[in-house]
């Protein structure tokens, strides 16, 4: 017995050598694939994985770490906490963090008396620490997520860290310092509920901007070059010049709130217009919102210049209201190359027979859609103007070869009649289904 136990003893002990001594690169891997409490618990094993989690250079502080420092603590004494473990783990560090993710959660933001001369205890304050802490580690990826309703002002030495290449943000202030020489290697920046001061940036490697929910849009002056993916949705402006030259642009998503008031936009800045200042456009995704600020009230039947390389078009919230539709077909006959076109109705649709009617006129498509192969119709409510849309595709599609029709699952058992006369239209492409599909 003696000998299986020394034996056993032996095999563990072997088993552990060989996993201490694999590359860095593959212990880098087993310590991403932990939760971060596990992760920092391996330093317990030996002294090489306390070296290796002295070093570990990705520290991911998620919604997940808060939920495990949360449990069986009172709100006092997990505030407390969250603010020590955090600092504890970057007190240990040595070497590089490269990426860093932190989650801050809704706590009551000064802990102690507001009238106090010390904000010790103010979270922020201690996030300032660590993020001056972190400019000094050589990050390259930076994550923070903000669940408190006060907004957490981004600090002045987060724009030193010049070796960042992702940027992701939520609920913060936003402000560049005069002195500020952009961030040169950022590839991705992606801002969520960021109130902007005064700022300009200069992001000369930048690929990916999101912006969504934010304020102050008019005080970001931004130069990007070299942009390829543009997400601008419900922010509290309608601002596009900053990306007319854009010349690298493939895929753009914008949306508009409808607290944005009509007429903000710049009367330069049009279908035609920015459509031209984007010549590699491959995937558009506009709301209904937008299309009626970029043609304010002028819709040409086509754009001076095709679309060459769109091959996919998603309209969202859209009303099929005349001049919506009167943008859909000059996109439509504008896309030679277009392969899929989907249609997102709005949940309130214009209930008016000027669609009908406009839709129903002699040659209003004017010409075939080729290379047209597939047609999603989400949220179809089953109004008269979406059945003539249809209609018209089936007849315009010469390849068409589905169109997937996706209701709600409370749509009046009339409207539904109404979808079954979809079956019975002519079509140009003998191969073309219709699908229906309820969610």
């Amino acid at each position: 017995m003696i000998g299986e136990s020394s034996n056993r003893i032996a095999m563990e002990e072997g088993a552990e050598d060989r996993i201490s001594n694999f590359p860095q690169n593959v212990i880098d891997h087993i310590l991403d694939c932990l939760p971060i409490r596990d992760a920092a618990r391996t330093s317990s094993l030996s002294s090489k994985w306390r070296h290796y989690w002295a070093e570990y250079p990705n520290l991911v502080l998620d919604d997940q770490f808060t939920e495990e420092i949360k449990q069986k603590r009172n709100l006092l004494r997990f505030e407390v906490d969250y603010v020590n473990i955090v600092s504890g783990i970057l007190l240990q560090h040595q070497g590089a963090i490269t990426k860093f993710v932190l989650h801050f959660p809704e706590m009551i933001l000064y802990l102690f008396d507001l009238n106090s001369n010390t904000d010790e205890w103010n979270i922020y304050s201690n996030i300032n620490n660590w993020m001056m802490f972190l400019s000094r580690k050589g990050l390259r990826e930076l994550t923070l997520q903000n669940s408190n309703p006060d907004p957490y002002r981004i600090p002045l030495y987060l724009f030193s860290c010049l070796k960042l290449t992702y940027m992701s943000i939520s609920r913060c202030i936003f402000r560049a310092p005069v002195s500020s020489r952009g961030f040169a290697n950022l590839t991705t920046l992606v801002l969520s509920e960021v109130t902007f001061e005064s700022s300009v940036l200069i992001i000369p490697q930048l690929h990916v901007l999101n912006l969504r929910n934010c304020s102050g849009i008019r005080l970001l002056n931004i130069s990007t070059p070299l942009l390829r993916r543009l997400t601008l949705l419900d922010n509290d402006d309608f601002e596009l010049r900053s990306y007319m030259n854009c010349k690298s642009l493939v895929h753009a998503y914008i949306g508009v709130s409808n607290k944005v008031e009509l007429g903000r936009q710049d009367e330069s800045v049009s279908l035609t217009t920015i459509l031209g200042c984007w010549p590699k456009i491959s995937a558009l995704y506009l709301d209904g919102s937008t299309l009626d600020r970029l043609t304010a009230g002028t819709v040409p039947e086509s754009l001076p210049s095709r679309i060459m390389h769109l091959k996919y078009l998603a309209l969202f919230r859209i009303s099929y209201h005349p001049n919506e539709i009167a943008c859909i077909l000059c996109l439509l006959r504008s896309s030679p190359n277009l392969s899929r076109l989907e249609i997102w109705t709005h949940r309130t649709i214009n209930s008016s027979m000027e669609t009908v009617e406009f839709l129903e006129e002699p040659g209003v498509m004017g010409q075939k859609m080729y290379r047209l192969k597939t047609v999603m119709m989400k949220h179809y409510m089953g109004s008269a103007a979406e059945l003539v849309f249809v209609k018209l595709l089936l007849t315009s599609s010469p390849s068409l070869e589905r169109i997937c029709v996706e209701w709600r699952k409370n749509l009046a058992p009339s409207e539904r009649l109404k979808a079954d006369e979809l079956i019975q239209f002519a079509r140009a492409s003998s191969k073309a289904q219709v699908i229906f599909k309820p969610i």
